[in-house]
């Protein structure tokens, strides 16, 4: 609970900054994912993403995210640095460092990454490597969605993750709808295959989410990065 404190006070104070340094963009969201193959009660999540335009066409953003696993009785955080280049208004270019926080062992994660702007959607792509609690991790991902009349778009995402004694496959597809001048509601079904120690497990999922984007741009260039945001094991 500290340390959850500690990084939404980072947050305000970071976004309070990038107010004075060419704001552009930020997200505030909850997600809730609950499995369909067990009673448990899922976990939540908490999240914030502020960006800010350094020069023309290099920015920097920075996610502040807490994964409230204590009804499943753990928790985690994540706090990660994206730098970004606008190769022009359809496509960008990123790197990103992250650290994640569990149980006072620390997982650090770090790639490179590219958004583009399609007119009716957003596809963007990433790749990563890391290490920490759990060594040799390679990372790699994709998200994407369709816009609709109505505010009204698909989503879908697929991550894929390995590690030292393990790995795990993360699909998930659905839809989202935002209000005009308002918040945005998303649901998806997931699927995601765990093996870890010579153990797997399949299962699906169901995942709500809320969230408000903020400034011109309407949120950030890029999706969360981190451990727990593609191996879905412990929220699930």
């Amino acid at each position: 609970m500290i340390r959850t404190l500690t990084f939404t006070t980072a947050l305000m104070l970071t976004a309070g900054h990038v107010a004075a340094q060419g704001f552009t963009g930020a997200t505030l969201g909850i997600d809730y994912s609950k499995t369909l193959d067990t009673d448990d009660l899922g976990g939540i999540t908490y999240y914030g993403q502020a960006e800010f335009e350094a020069m023309a066409g290099v920015s920097f953003a920075l996610d502040v995210t807490a994964y409230d696993f204590a009804i499943a009785g753990s928790d985690a955080q994540n706090l990660t640095g994206h730098a970004i280049y606008a190769l022009d208004p359809y496509i960008s270019l990123g790197a990103y460092f992250g650290r994640d926080w569990v149980d006072d062992d620390s997982i650090d994660t770090y790639g490179v990454q590219g958004a583009y702007d399609y007119g009716f959607g957003t596809a963007q792509a990433y790749a990563g490597l890391g290490g920490g609690a759990f060594d040799d991790i390679f990372i790699v991902g994709a998200a994407g969605n369709y816009g609709f009349a109505g505010g009204i778009s698909a989503i879908g995402a697929v991550d894929r993750v390995s590690f030292d004694g393990g790995k795990g496959l993360n699909l998930e597809l659905g839809g989202e709808y935002a209000l005009e001048n308002g918040p945005v509601f998303s649901g998806v079904l997931g699927r995601v295959s765990l093996e870890e120690n010579g153990i797997s497990n399949d299962e699906f999922y169901i995942g709500v989410n809320a969230r408000i984007d903020l400034g011109l741009q309407g949120g950030t260039t890029f999706d969360r990065r981190g451990f727990f945001e593609a191996f879905r094991a412990a929220g699930n």
